[in-house]
């Protein structure tokens, strides 16, 4: 447990202790969506006290004997996200730095942030005809809010395009990857971690390993199993949009655990003014609460967009499989399905999901696979086609603009319209 979500439920503790409810009995946490008035009537009937709320909805702690389907239909546990485990590894599963620096290349300018030119001319970039497309647009004016485990403020490659998001699992409000309790625990706390994820992140290898005081706390293997992965996605987008600010939202610990709670009010990067949230995670069962946070956010303008997940399956995962969401399913470079991809008929789109060279913590670079990997792209061409004054039917766009794939009969029709084209869509 986070100390983080230790620290609701102390306070919640003495909220409750307050309310009458007997010290002695366990608790549990509960999200209501309601009105203040459906508040009052669920408090009277069960004496419930409030630990936290965004607009319309209401974290709170109640009797765990209590059943919470008898408290209405608003009402559901504050369940953690379980996530997929990927069943599958990919040839970037390396952990040796050395071996990979070649790929990197020297520093060069990304419109204004510097970089290693090997992350902004990757394979990825000419599969999907990004550079044509950067000389239409870039991003300008967006912002990209990224669900995940915060971001490394202080990489160069970053620095100039991050906006303050929130920390909702951390000890400040800053959402840094490095302000994290699973980052604080000692070398073997880490090592005996549950070998669930609840990201869709696959194997990960650092490009980059210079002697900094980050890689020398923690070898590569020592590290939690999400540590770098909200940083890596940031870099991702910036690689697509390069003039759209992120926005991160810290809503999972390093080692990978998160709440529903928690990821519904990362959602309300609505009222942060973001136009583009990106959710490389993904659970295999859905949440009515958390559709309806979605649903909000998409009716005020916003695009989400999710991973499909990680266990080359097709059975729907959540929340890339609500309507009003974006579903991203990863291909190899030779478009086709990665061997870890989910696939299925709520496939939107399809993008190039493995050995993508981005940012990691520390200043460093960091080669990934996965359909976590995958989304940014997607979540950057949002952008790109935002920044270029398209309508809000740019999903359509994306969607109708991608190439269309030559897959075998088991996945045709179940990777979306295709992988993504950002030339052709940002030009229509």
């Amino acid at each position: 447990m986070s100390l983080a979500r230790v620290r609701v439920w102390y306070v919640a503790l003495l909220i409750v202790l307050s309310a009458g409810i007997a010290p002695a009995q366990s608790l549990k946490q509960v999200i209501l969506q309601g009105s203040a008035q459906d508040l009052d009537n669920i408090r009277s009937r069960y004496g419930v006290a409030v630990v936290d709320a965004v607009p319309g909805y209401y974290l709170l702690a109640v009797s765990s004997s209590v059943d919470t389907h008898g408290m209405g239909p608003g009402v559901e546990d504050n369940s953690p996200l379980h996530i997929q485990k990927r069943t599958a590894t990919t040839s970037a599963a390396s952990n040796t730095a050395s071996a990979n620096l070649s790929i990197l290349g020297g520093t060069v300018d990304w419109f204004g942030t510097p970089a290693r030119a090997g992350y902004t001319t990757q394979p990825a970039v000419g599969k999907i005809q990004l550079n044509n497309a950067l000389n239409l647009s870039t991003g300008t004016g967006i912002n990209v809010a990224i669900i995940d485990t915060g971001v490394d403020y202080q990489h160069p490659t970053l620095q100039g395009v991050l906006l303050g998001g929130r920390n909702y699992v951390g000890r400040t409000p800053v959402p840094s990857e490095l302000d994290d309790p699973a980052v604080a625990q000692s070398t073997t706390s880490i090592l005996d971690q549950s070998t669930t994820s609840i990201l869709d992140q696959s194997t990960t290898s650092i490009l980059d390993q210079s002697t900094t005081s980050i890689l020398d706390q923690f070898s590569l293997n020592h590290l939690p199993g999400g540590f770098g992965h909200g940083t890596m996605m940031a870099g991702l987008v910036h690689l697509v949009a390069p003039r759209a600010k992120i926005i991160p939202l810290k809503a999972f610990d390093a080692d990978g655990t998160g709440s529903e709670w928690n990821i519904i009010r990362a959602i309300y990067a609505v009222a942060m003014n973001a136009d583009v949230i990106s959710m490389s995670f993904s659970a295999t069962q859905g949440s009515k609460l958390l559709e309806a946070a979605i649903h909000d956010a998409n009716s005020h303008g916003v695009a989400l967009i999710a991973a499909s997940g990680n266990d080359n399956s097709q059975d729907p995962t959540y929340p890339a499989a609500y309507a009003a969401v974006s579903a991203i399913g990863a291909l190899d470079l030779n478009d086709q399905k990665a061997g870890f991809s989910n696939f299925g008929k709520y496939i939107d789109v399809s993008a190039p999901g493995v050995n993508l060279i981005s940012t990691f913590p520390g200043g460093h670079w960091a080669m990934g696979s996965g359909t976590s990997d995958a989304t940014p792209l997607v979540s950057g061409l949002y952008a790109l086609l935002s920044g270029h004054g398209a309508p809000a039917s740019a999903g359509a766009k994306i969607d109708n603009s991608a190439d269309p794939l030559t897959l075998p009969a088991i996945y045709q029709g179940k990777l979306g319209k295709g992988r993504i084209n950002a030339y052709e869509a940002v030009r229509k």
